[in-house]
């Protein structure tokens, strides 16, 4: 199964944005990820392929800062 993967930060929002996924239905996944900067670590959710319009529907009136990853 394809998967994309989604940036979102901190560990907090992170967790907060998986429950919020689960509770629509999405399964994700939490992946550490190598820090972008120099300041603190980094973490994403890994989710499955085309289900990206479906997340930004849930994640941004929640205020859920997030970016799709671009390997």
């Amino acid at each position: 199964m394809s998967t994309e993967l989604v940036i979102i930060g901190s560990i907090t929002y992170t967790m907060k944005a998986k429950s919020a996924l689960a509770e629509n239905g999405i399964k994700a996944r939490i992946r550490k990820l190598q820090p972008r900067n120099r300041s603190g670590c980094s973490y994403g959710l890994e989710l499955p392929e085309g289900s990206m319009l479906t997340v930004a529907s849930i994640l941004r009136p929640l205020n859920i800062p997030y970016e799709p990853y671009k390997g």
